[in-house]
């Protein structure tokens, strides 16, 4: 037999054709790149890798810092409540509606202690996180140390009044039953004996009269009469000794309830102890736990007022890194307009930052958030003297040609790195300045404040200058060239 190996008959053909059909495809780079980015995963990645502004980046923590920080004034205030008002009551508590007095003193120191915190913590985290940390700060410091001790000491001893305010009732002392002894019937005894007596007495009475003749009776007679009152005396003299063997036996019952019942008192004291110092421990150590707690808590309150100040600091000198034009802001990376109404918005915030500084002594570079430290005597390159603030033209602007590839050195506060910024950047922050120049001014601002921005002023205008003196270089230059 012969086998047809040519054509479609061929099995070797069918198989090859087989694996073509199956193998998979093969796709360029710019493929598996078009491929990524259009799936899931690419744009997923795309978002976790795209930068976004500081506020937005860190908003949702800004937000629970908030209400973690409120929610610790919460914890703060209902651990100190029961304190304050004890305090006060204990002070008070002969005047008429006390109650109602001590509630409403308390209420009220807590309400300022939390509100003085929450206005005066925030001003103070500010100062130190821009100017740092410097003598004049002393008096808001130890304003907020005060408030804090007087918070955390409340607090704390309040939080073992809070916890015996609200736990149950102390376990109440239950005397137990006294046992009755069980005793020994006398009356019993003498009634029982009482009719064998009469009955005897009978018998002996009964038989002499019935013996007796001519009121005399016989020897014989005699002794069997004596022998029926013997049997009288016998029955009396049985019933005092019974009667005294159960008196005998009901003092020996009593001792035995009476020390039963003390050991049945003492045991039911000893419970009863147990009992009452368990309920004092629970107690300690809730109150321990809650006086504990809001001592973290305030810990806790003071990190979210910090961060929150940070956030907003950040957010400052992320918007106002570099000063707006008449247009919008400058990006100080070259990356054009970033709003049209960020130019007032940016002023704001320089103006918010150099309040801050100012507390500390400081000199304040408003287009890039520097601070030079110094007092009298120190030399910076923004001091100018009173006639020079006042010298300076608000609308002054030079319209030199400069080209934007021409840079000059400025140190980024934030960094301390040197940046190089283009003529339209340093002009940017000229335009910015001027008009805050102008502002101040108009506003009756001091004389400190108008000070500052001129020297700022002068600083991007000897800035300006350089630019204009390279450019004026280059060009001299090329003409001798």
């Amino acid at each position: 037999m012969q086998l047809n190996l040519s054509g479609e008959n061929n099995p070797f053909n069918k198989a090859r054709e087989a694996f073509k059909s199956k193998a998979p495809e093969v796709l360029t780079f710019e493929q598996h790149k078009e491929k990524f980015e259009n799936s899931t995963l690419g744009k997923q990645a795309k978002k976790a890798f795209t930068p976004v502004p500081y506020e937005v980046e860190n908003r949702a923590i800004y937000t629970t810092a908030g209400v973690v920080s409120y929610a610790c004034q919460v914890v703060s205030v209902t651990a100190a409540a029961s304190f304050v008002f004890a305090f006060v009551l204990s002070r008070i508590n002969t005047l008429p509606g006390a109650w109602y007095v001590s509630f409403g003193i308390a209420a009220a120191a807590l309400f300022c202690i939390e509100y003085l915190l929450r206005k005066e913590t925030p001003k103070l985290a500010r100062t130190v996180l821009i100017g740092g940390l410097s003598a004049n700060l002393w008096r808001r410091g130890l304003f907020v140390l005060v408030l804090t001790a007087a918070g955390i000491a409340s607090s704390y001893l309040g939080g073992f009044d809070t916890a015996a305010a609200v736990a149950d009732n102390p376990p109440a002392y239950v005397a137990p039953s006294d046992l009755t002894p069980t005793l020994l019937d006398a009356e019993e005894i003498r009634q029982r004996y009482s009719v064998q007596i009469a009955d005897a007495k009978a018998a002996a009475k009964e038989y002499k009269t019935r013996r007796l003749y001519r009121g005399k009776i016989s020897i014989a007679d005699g002794n069997k009469y004596r022998n029926l009152l013997a049997v009288v005396t016998e029955k009396e003299n049985a019933m005092n000794a019974e009667i005294k063997a159960a008196a005998a036996t009901n003092t020996a019952e009593r001792e035995k309830i009476r020390a039963e019942n003390k050991q049945r008192t003492s045991a039911a004291k000893d419970e009863h102890g147990e009992a009452v110092a368990a309920y004092q421990n629970r107690i300690d150590q809730n109150g321990g736990g809650l006086a504990w707690l809001s001592v973290v808590a305030q810990f806790i309150f003071f990190c979210c007022v910090g961060f929150r100040s940070h956030y907003l600091i950040e957010t400052a000198k992320q918007y106002a890194s570099s000063a707006p034009t008449d247009g919008g802001d400058i990006d100080p990376n070259g990356g054009g307009n970033r709003s049209k109404n960020a130019g007032s918005y940016s002023t704001e915030l320089e103006d918010i930052l150099k309040a801050q500084t100012d507390a500390n002594g400081e000199i304040y570079n408003g287009a890039k958030m520097r601070v030079l430290r110094g007092g009298k005597s120190a030399q910076s390159e923004l001091q100018i003297d009173a006639t020079d603030a006042n010298g300076i033209d608000a609308n002054e602007s030079k319209t030199v040609f400069v080209p934007t590839s021409l840079t000059v050195e400025h140190i980024d506060r934030t960094s301390r790195k040197i940046k190089r910024l283009n003529i339209t950047q340093v002009r940017g922050n000229l335009s910015a300045n001027r008009t805050r120049l102008r502002k101040a001014k108009e506003s009756g601002a001091d004389a400190g404040k108008i000070e500052n921005i001129a020297g700022i002023l002068r600083y991007w205008s000897a800035k300006e200058d350089e630019l204009i003196n390279a450019a004026a270089d280059i060009e001299k230059s090329a003409a001798v060239g």
